[in-house]
Formats: C-alpha cells, sequence, structure tokens
C-alpha cells in the first residue's frame, strides 16, 4: 500500500515539474531549460520518499527514474508539439502569389455555381485571371493583408496529422548532449531520493520485551541464566549462594589447581547466633557526672 501511494505521489509530483519546465519553455526559448530536468527527479523523488514514508530500497528507487524519465519525455513532448504547432499555423505566411491564386480559384468556382462555366475546363479561361488581378490591383494594403490573414486560417490541419507528424520529428531532433546528461543526471537524482531509507521511531514495546522475567533473561541482550544469582532471600553473600559461572571449574582443572574459596563472611544469622546475641546485654552506659 506504501508503495502504491508513493508511486501516485510521485507522479504527481513529477508532472508539477514537467508543467513548470513547459511554463519556461513558453516563455522563453532557451535550449539550457532543460535544467529543470533536476527539478523534475528531486520532486518525484521526494514525492516517493514521503509516499512511502521512506520505505526506501534498490526497487523503489528504480520505480523512481523510470517516473522520471517519463516526466521528462512528457515535458519534452509537449514542448515539441507547441513549436510544431507555431510552425504549422503561428508562423505560416501567405505570399501575394498564393493568394493571387487562391483568388482565381474563389473567381472560378463562384463563376461555376453561377453556371457561367462548367467546372469541367482543362485550364482556367484568361477572363478568371485578369478578373483576379483587376480585383487584387482594386484592394489597399491592409485589405490584402487581411485577405492573407483570412486564407491562412483556412489552411487548418483539421485532423491533426501534420502537426502530429512534425511534432514527432520536432521531438526526435530536440535531443541534444545537454539534454541526454541533464535527463541522466535527473533520474539518478530520482533513484538517489526514492531509495532512502529511515528507520521509524515507534513506542510500541517489542514483542521480546514482554513476558515473564524467566523469558526475558533467555532473551538477546539479558545476561544468561548460568550467572543469575537465584539464592533464597537471607542468603545473599555467603559461600553457598554464590553465583557459578559456566566453565569456571575446568578453568582450575587445567590449571592444575583447587578452585579458590571465598572468605566472605556470612550474613546469614544461625539459630545459635541468634541465641547467644539474645543473651547478651547491652553494657550500661556511664551516666554524665
Amino acid at each position: 500500500m506504501r508503495a502504491m501511494n508513493g508511486l501516485v505521489l510521485s507522479v504527481v509530483l513529477g508532472l508539477v515539474g514537467a508543467g513548470v519546465w513547459i511554463a519556461f519553455s513558453r516563455l522563453l526559448d532557451i535550449r539550457f531549460l532543460v535544467v529543470l530536468a533536476f527539478g523534475v527527479g528531486a520532486l518525484a523523488g521526494v514525492g516517493m520518499a514521503l509516499g512511502t514514508r521512506y520505505k526506501g530500497g534498490v526497487g523503489l528507487g528504480v520505480l523512481t527514474g523510470v517516473v522520471c524519465v517519463l516526466c521528462c519525455f512528457v515535458a519534452k513532448g509537449t514542448i515539441a508539439y507547441f513549436r510544431a504547432h507555431e510552425f504549422l499555423h503561428d508562423g505560416a505566411t501567405v505570399s501575394d502569389a498564393e493568394a493571387y491564386d487562391a483568388l482565381c480559384q474563389d473567381i472560378y468556382w463562384s463563376l461555376v455555381d453561377e453556371g457561367v462555366l462548367h467546372g469541367d475546363e482543362e485550364t482556367i479561361p484568361l477572363a478568371v485571371f485578369e478578373d483576379a488581378s483587376a480585383q487584387w490591383q482594386a484592394m489597399s494594403f491592409d485589405e490584402q493583408e487581411a485577405y492573407k490573414a483570412n486564407l491562412a486560417g483556412t489552411w487548418e490541419d483539421l485532423d491533426g496529422t501534420a502537426t502530429g507528424i512534425v511534432s514527432t520529428i520536432a521531438f526526435l531532433f530536440s535531443w541534444s548532449w545537454l539534454d541526454i546528461v541533464c535527463v541522466f543526471s535527473a533520474t539518478g537524482m530520482a533513484y538517489r531520493f526514492g531509495s532512502v531509507m529511515r528507520h521509524e521511531e515507534s513506542d510500541e514495546v517489542p514483542q521480546w520485551a514482554t513476558g515473564d522475567a524467566s523469558t526475558l533473561m533467555a532473551k538477546p541482550g539479558a545476561p544468561p541464566a548460568s550467572v543469575v544469582n537465584t539464592a533464597p532471600a537471607g542468603t545473599l553473600g555467603t559461600p553457598e549462594a554464590a553465583p557459578r559461572v559456566e566453565g569456571a571449574d575446568s578453568f582450575w582443572t587445567r590449571l592444575g589447581a583447587e578452585p579458590p574459596v571465598s572468605n566472605t563472611p556470612s550474613m546469614k544469622r544461625t539459630p545459635k547466633a541468634a541465641a547467644d546475641g539474645a543473651g547478651q546485654q547491652e553494657p550500661p552506659r556511664a551516666e554524665a557526672a
């Protein structure tokens, strides 16, 4: 689930970065705007890291790199489409000769509609050219420019075929060594950000820390049971209650000596000592003069 959230957030932020790249390309026609691909890679990587809550790993890093490459392709393709559209439509101009030929065609087909001509003539009659020339000369400069602008507006790519072809060609030829280096580096940045792994802190008690004391002693990090003093209460400090360490006897055996005996006095009072203590009386204290 976290991987899916990371993928969605990575795609969204990557497309936001691609949109910023496209917007700047519409304002500034500069080839060095390809450095904005680093922003696309960074946003895609941050989106993956935040969406997965820094789950990290090689798989998520590779997925983030793929998202970065696709977003960069979207940006480059959209820029190529806008430039192709401008080339075919906004940048198209109609010359005076093209306008004159179009005017001749308009007059010819108008005469066909009126029944003056049949429309099956092999060539346009000379009278049509003379009429077209007279009409063109009678127009003012502004009227001629308006006629050419109107004619350019009718030359539309209705099905988008020409725009699609020119866009594809513009996209393929828009890649330079700088574009390749920037997109490749941005992909590496996206991989780095998307594969970041961070351990989350939790207040939940770990499973190994639950249970009774005997169970906890057997867990990693706990002292071994061989050195735990399990002597009864009141017998601590006696030689009999001293903790036994595994391997101690074999150590002294290898040395050929007896293990040392602890001389620590016992803190346990035997019945006899208790009786003797009870029979003794505290010596009288000297009264102050």
